[in-house]
């Protein structure tokens, strides 16, 4: 998920300046409000260009205004100070070094100012400085016990964030986070508890971030209990018109491979979704490949119970690139984990992999497909199926070979394709050995790559 997120994190230019009693704002103003551009986030965004052109060079004028709109009695002039301090973090980190012992826990202060414009933006700043707070403990700890609490704040933007900003710490923290699990799970799941659906969205992102930035730390049985129950049941919730959805496939699957099958086989299970369109087809299966992932081959009788093989089958007829590059995925893993499901459907699914064996068509899907032919040929070869791959192996053997002897593949793809043809070897050892000598070398060369 760090490489791919539902909603990228808060900007600079999320935020804007409101006269109105921000509490009062109805949702659609609010939203309505932050979406303009203005001449706060102009400057704002100007002072960020400015530091990263000038640096420390622009701190000599800039700091003793900044300081002095900190001390003043109005709300709006000391969140200005405060986004200004956030626009000049990366250009002039180097230079407020020394100034930061005192800067951080002095801006952490306005976490619970009475303003919600106030806690906002100071979220944002303090998110910038990130790379600076976290090894220093002290500092850490009161900021993570801040953003924390505004997590749950009573104000939706100052929860989205806090939300965003969590998310940011988590991904510069890693596993330093592992002391402070319980706490952030435990305003997690309160989150989850709380959030309508947009900012629902960035909590899911969070989530997701932590299970990947924290892994099998997260395999405990006080985590799972605390956090898979209420995250699991958000899952009975979806229909198929949620866009919510997506982001909710993308943070259930990296919560399940962090907890792995032990605490995760323990959680209620819910019926699979069916999706109404091919994004919804793509999310659910790459989290479908998550499960296998995590339970391995404890989720066949789930499988078993399911229409998810047929289903399957359904969606690697359709002509839609991203659907074949996840289906086959999916059919590769299931193979390996639950092969006892696929092998009444061995003549249904072959016919669709060999069709597909075509660089041509996309590289991707091929290289899938290549795959999941692999690892059906160790399944086919194990329980004795050969039968069932015959009448394909001339076929698949003339495209595979052809593969390996086409220079202008990816490395990748003739790595798959000589790990597929050494399994087809087991399968069926004389037909490989008549066309031996055509690419034996090329075989040889990619192996050891």
């Amino acid at each position: 998920m760090l490489a791919k997120k539902w909603l990228s994190r808060l900007s600079r230019e999320d935020f804007a300046f409101q006269q109105e009693e921000e509490d009062e704002v109805s949702d659609a103003e609010d939203a309505d409000e932050l979406s303009k551009w203005n001449h706060r986030k102009c400057c704002a965004a100007t002072l960020d260009l400015m530091s990263l052109s000038l640096q420390g060079h622009m701190l000599e004028p800039l700091m003793p205004l900044i300081a002095k709109e900190l001390e003043h009695s109005q709300w709006d002039h000391v969140e200005s100070a405060i986004l200004a301090l956030g626009a000049v973090s990366e250009g002039c980190i180097a230079e407020l070094e020394g100034r930061l012992e005192q800067a951080i826990p002095y801006l952490s202060k306005f976490l619970k100012h009475q303003k919600a414009l106030v806690r906002s933006i100071t979220c944002w700043t303090l998110s910038r400085y990130a790379s600076w707070i976290i090894p220093r403990q002290h500092y850490f700890e009161g900021v993570l016990s801040g953003l924390l609490d505004c997590l749950l704040d009573s104000n939706k933007h100052v929860q989205e964030c806090a939300c965003s900003a969590l998310a940011t710490i988590e991904e510069e923290a890693t596993t330093l986070l592992v002391p402070y699990l319980h706490p952030i799970l435990k305003h997690m799941v309160s989150a989850l508890n709380k959030y309508q659906r947009k900012n629902m969205l960035i909590l899911y992102d969070a989530i997701g971030t932590l299970a990947e930035c924290v892994t099998s730390h997260l395999n405990t049985p006080e985590y799972s209990q605390l956090l898979l129950p209420p995250l699991i049941s958000h899952w009975g919730e979806f229909t198929g018109e949620e866009n919510s959805l997506l982001a909710f496939s993308e943070c259930l699957s990296s919560v399940i491979i962090a907890f792995g099958p032990s605490n995760f086989a323990t959680a209620q299970q819910n019926s699979l979704v069916v999706p109404i369109d091919m994004g919804y087809a793509i999310a659910l299966l790459d989290l479908v490949n998550s499960l296998l992932e995590g339970l391995g081959s404890r989720i066949e009788p789930l499988v078993a119970n399911s229409t998810l093989v047929s289903l399957l089958h359904e969606y690697l007829l359709e002509k839609n690139f991203d659907l074949l590059h996840t289906g086959f995925a999916l059919l590769g893993e299931l193979a390996r984990t639950c092969y006892g499901q696929i092998r009444p459907t061995l003549s249904a699914f072959l016919p669709v992999i060999v069709s597909n064996l075509n660089p041509a068509a996309h590289i991707g899907v091929c290289n899938n497909s290549c795959w999941a032919l692999g690892e059906l040929a160790i399944q086919m070869g194990a329980n004795h199926d050969v039968r069932f791959f015959e009448p394909f192996a001339q076929e698949v053997t003339t495209r595979l070979i052809n593969m390996l002897l086409d220079g202008s593949l990816t490395v990748s793809l003739h790595e798959n394709v000589a790990l597929t043809i050494g399994c087809l070897g087991l399968v069926c050892p004389s037909l490989l050995a008549n066309v031996l000598p055509e690419f034996l070398y090329d075989w040889l060369v990619s192996c050891r790559l």
